[in-house]
């Protein structure tokens, strides 16, 4: 059996309005996503705001230097784990 696109876009809605908001707006960020890198060539201003607005998100490395302190004995064997050693 084959459908044709409007049955499964009209499935696609349907399963979309069952979700909650928070799972909605993760889908409309997931198709924000596709739009951006499977079509790279997109050459109109939704497009690029919205991989500014990726962008922004990303971890950048080095953005929590000095938030995190380990102890000095961080490496050494924990007391508990002795008779194992």
């Amino acid at each position: 059996m084959s459908l044709n696109k409007t049955q499964n876009l009209d499935d696609v809605v349907k399963h979309i309005q069952t979700l909650s908001p928070d799972l909605k707006q993760e889908v409309f960020d997931f198709i924000d996503f596709l739009r951006i890198y499977r079509m790279p060539d997109a050459d109109n201003n939704d497009s690029k705001e919205l991989s500014k607005k990726i962008l922004k998100k990303r971890r950048q490395a080095g953005s929590l230097k000095g938030e995190v302190i380990f102890a000095d004995d961080f490496d050494e064997p924990l007391e508990d784990f002795k008779d194992y050693i």
